[in-house]
């Protein structure tokens, strides 16, 4: 009889920095290759399937809610406005943020928390952490050197190298 067979269900709860901020575009302008779109890039360096549905993603106290996402191991998505969707390549693991808060070159809070409200990564992002002059006037992307050290502030990101201006979507 099926109705009297066993079935093991498991849920894994997040812990903080299980997903991490990992990439952030804040001035796409001027363009070097990418589309000029803010972005964020989350990445799951878990080892397990998390689903960041109805998370929060605050910039500087506008906070927005993240759609339906489940993120394997190892794997990233790209957080960035409805309309920034289509300009990017097809292959990229996005979810559109609506009305997603500017990020400002100044100084920007950035809060990512779970369904709970529990914080699990914060980045104070400033043009600082562009170290490179010329880049400093826009068009690239900063990203964590190592995201196993989420805690490491400044001295763990760096401006991309990238040829694109940054790496959406991927490591």
């Amino acid at each position: 009889n099926t109705l009297n067979q066993k079935v093991d269900i498991t849920y894994y709860y997040p812990a903080s920095y299980d997903v991490v901020i990992n990439e952030i575009m804040a001035d796409p302008d001027p363009v070097v290759l990418l589309p000029e779109v803010e972005y964020i890039e989350l990445f799951n360096r878990s080892n397990e399937i998390i689903s960041i549905e109805d998370w929060k993603l605050s910039i500087n106290n506008k906070t927005s809610r993240i759609p339906s996402a489940k993120l394997h191991p190892g794997e990233y998505i790209v957080l960035c406005n409805e309309e920034g969707t289509s300009l990017f390549d097809d292959d990229i693991n996005f979810a559109a943020i609506q009305e997603m808060g500017a990020i400002n070159n100044s100084g920007t809070e950035i809060l990512l928390r779970d369904v709970s409200g529990k914080l699990m990564h914060a980045v104070q992002y400033t043009d600082d952490l562009i170290k490179d002059a010329e880049k400093k006037e826009g068009g690239w992307s900063v990203e964590m050197i190592d995201p196993e050290d989420p805690c490491n502030r400044r001295e763990n990101w760096t401006t991309s190298v990238n040829f694109l201006g940054g790496t959406p979507g991927i490591e």
